[in-house]
């Protein structure tokens, strides 16, 4: 019986199990069970040779886990995976106990292992004999009489040998002959058919025509049959190829690499192929059909060995179909590689063509200096074989019949690309790994040399006998020669750019900036180049926006202003001559004297201020009142406008007029219209004293400073002369 079993866990299978009988004595009833199988590893092949601890057990189905009968663990010995063993040969088999099995299966655990899947048992021999028997071991050979049981007798075709059994052309069993069994006497010809298996053992040799496989496990060490190329390639050589003759071609190393290939080595992060461009310089009139040519020239220098060349034109004319345009390189100095001839269709006006890009030249050929080092002098040549007509449309901006002049080249350049023999280029950072120390001694042969000091945190370089350090000044918080600012830092939009140059017009003063008002326009208080316009609120044509805007801006260019008279614009646009107070309290007061002005009794009262866009003043402290009285005089102050108070009722000769919020005591009611700062005296007065009326202005009857008196108000005190004022000054 053949059984097939395979483990899922472990490193160990069982396959193709055969169970025999074995008799024991003549007449006796057989009491082992012969099984043998091949043990493999769990990657296919087989089980290393030695021996293995294993235990046997019987049992009733594929569901079923108590053994009916069990034997070991004993010892089997393990050669090239396979191994046998007589069931029943340490432990008696009751084969009366197997008799009661519905389904007999054998299930076998190797030490260290585990248990593998149970395999179903076949028809014993002296079972197929006595299939209708019910007892078990009750009829024995002696029992039968010789000659009973004949080919007629057995329902079954059997195999036997010449004189005994027949053929067993209809063997329809499984398991049922024993590999042992088979032995071919010859070879066996399957025809047009395959053998199908998953694994094969020889241990001869394989002999085919072909051999199909997806893999081959092994060292190849014994593979034979293999062409192998011939010959080795000496040291500094590359295997090329293999020749038809089987031998290995070789090559320089250093020649395999192309010139080019610098890039290609270094995954594009390194380049020799450069496109330099050379321009000209100016730009060039083009003589109105005078014989005469437009002639530019400009010179290449050294860029190495050309690979392609262009040259670019820009150019306008009357009527380009008149126009040819000539270049000489600089080895040719009478031929010429004529671009264009003519060089556009009647009557267009504009060109612009890169020769061979957009088109190949007239005659000569740019691709003929491909391979040559055109450094030196290179020549445009451009004429104009017909007369300017300015009456045509477009003409009139192209001619110039007074100087003979039709048109102008605007720009022309010669462009080459070279593989270059003097520099490389990195085409993304390029970093110098740091270093605590130098990496050798700066010796004249290591001049050039680099490395980034990761102490210093700077690049230094070898000059032949000191390692120097390589400074970037800019971003080190030190304005230097050829910076414009310094700010301690590389970055751009704070005003001062990474290269240490500022921008007027950012809004951001920096550097050498004096100012910098968010533009570059003249007539203001910022000029062009960002610094203070030192005329700016001294003319009428020039004003300012106020004295303390004035004062500001000239303080920040250390600039200190005078008292006196300045030119203001006021907020309704018109410009003012006014008095700037530039020295109390830190300067920047701003007056406009009015004479004759509207009348006004209270706050809520309409005044001439307000027609400019002014307030009346308020008065912030003692020593701008000083300032006010000595300039203006006590006239301006027959009341005081710019204090009010907003509610009626009061007596107030208990309180110092000022605001106890700026001088930490004094009148609470009483304010000017902004809510800030201001003063009238520090000790109390006999006025006010009445009941005051909302919003009437203060009424004054003394003009010292040192000594107000007050008046009570009830709207009686009115005045048409005061001062007004931006009162930006806080």
């Amino acid at each position: 019986m053949f059984v097939d079993t395979q483990r899922s866990l472990g490193a160990l299978a069982l396959f193709t199990t055969l169970l025999c009988w074995v008799a024991v004595g003549q007449a006796a009833v057989p009491q082992v069970i012969q099984a043998e199988g091949l043990l493999k590893s769990s990657g296919g092949g087989p089980a290393a040779d030695g021996e293995y601890s294993v235990t046997f057990e019987l049992l009733d189905g594929v569901k079923a886990t108590k053994a009916l009968w069990s034997e070991g663990p004993v010892k089997i010995s393990v050669t090239a995976g396979r191994w046998s063993h007589a069931l029943g040969s340490t432990k008696k088999l009751d084969l009366k106990v197997l008799s009661t099995a519905k389904e007999p299966r054998l299930r076998l655990s190797i030490a260290g292992s585990g248990a593998l899947p149970s395999t179903p048992l076949s028809a014993v021999p002296y079972a197929l004999v006595a299939e209708k028997l019910s007892c078990t071991g009750c009829l024995t050979s002696a029992a039968l009489g010789e000659g009973s049981v004949s080919s007629a007798k057995v329902d079954f075709s059997y195999a036997g040998s010449s004189s005994k059994g027949g053929p067993a052309s209809d063997l329809a069993c499984t398991g049922c002959v024993s590999v042992s069994e088979l032995k071919f006497d010859g070879d066996v010809d399957f025809g047009a058919n395959s053998i199908k298996a998953k694994n094969a053992t020889f241990t001869g040799t394989v002999s085919a025509g072909s051999i199909l496989a997806t893999s081959f496990v092994g060292d190849g060490s014994q593979l034979t049959g293999i062409q192998l190329p011939k010959g080795t390639c000496k040291s500094g050589e590359l295997v090329k190829g293999v020749a038809a003759d089987g031998s290995l071609q070789c090559a320089s190393a250093a020649s395999a690499l192309p010139k080019d290939g610098l890039n290609e080595i270094s995954n594009d992060l390194l380049s020799n192929e450069f496109t330099d461009v050379a321009q000209g310089a100016e730009v060039l009139t083009i003589p109105d059909n005078t014989g005469q040519a437009a002639n530019g020239s400009l010179t290449l220098p050294d860029w190495g060995i050309a690979r392609g060349v262009r040259v670019r034109v820009q150019l306008t004319n009357s009527d380009l179909s008149n126009v040819s345009i000539k270049v000489f390189a600089p080895d040719d100095k009478k031929i010429g590689i004529t671009l264009c001839e003519p060089c556009g269709k009647p009557d267009a006006k504009t060109l612009d063509l890169t020769w061979p890009k957009d088109a190949n030249p007239k005659s000569g050929s740019l691709k003929a200096l491909i391979g040559s080092n055109v450094k030196g002098n290179w020549t445009l040549q451009v004429t104009d074989s017909a007369f300017c007509a300015p009456q045509k449309p477009g003409n009139n901006t192209l001619c110039d019949l007074t100087k003979k002049l039709d048109g102008k080249v605007i720009n022309w350049l010669v462009e080459v690309d070279t593989l270059s023999t003097k520099k490389v280029a990195a085409t993304s950072a390029l970093q110098l790994m740091p270093q605590a120390k130098a990496p050798f001694a700066c010796t004249n042969p290591n001049m050039g040399s680099m490395y980034f000091d990761s102490t210093l945190k700077s690049i230094r370089y070898c000059d032949g006998g000191v390692w120097r350090v390589l400074v970037d000044s800019c971003g080190n918080g030190v304005i230097e020669p050829g910076e414009q600012c310094d700010d301690g830092n590389n970055s751009n939009g704070d005003g001062c750019t990474s290269t240490c140059q500022t921008v007027c017009g950012d809004k951001i003063v920096a550097g050498s900036e004096q100012c910098d008002d968010g533009n570059t326009k003249a007539g203001d208080a910022c000029d062009t180049q960002c610094q203070i316009n030192t005329t700016y609120g001294k003319s009428k044509a020039e004003p300012a926006e106020s004295c303390l805007k004035l004062f500001t801006l000239f303080k920040t260019a250390g600039v200190t202003l005078k008292d006196g008279s300045y030119w203001i614009q006021a907020p309704k646009g018109q410009v003012v001559e006014v008095q700037c107070d530039m020295s109390t309290e830190g300067g920047g007061y701003t007056y406009f004297a009015v004479n004759s002005g509207l009348k006004t009794f209270r706050s809520t009262d309409n005044n001439t201020c307000k027609s400019y866009g002014l307030d009346i003043v308020y008065p912030r402290s003692k020593a701008q009142w000083t300032w006010m009285i000595n300039k203006f005089g006590s006239s301006y102050f027959s009341v005081i406008p710019g204090v009010t108070k907003p509610n009626d009722g009061g007596n107030y000769t208990s309180c110092m007029m000022r605001n106890p919020k700026s001088y930490g005591s004094g009148c609470g009611d009483w304010r000017v219209a902004d809510g800030g700062r201001w003063w009238v005296r520090d000790s109390n007065y006999g006025e006010p004293n009445g009941d005051y009326t909302a919003n009437c202005w203060l009424g004054m009857s003394g003009h010292n400073p040192n000594s107000f008196a007050f008046n009570d108000g009830y709207c009686s005190y009115s005045t048409s002369k005061y001062l007004c004022s931006t009162n930006d000054k806080p």
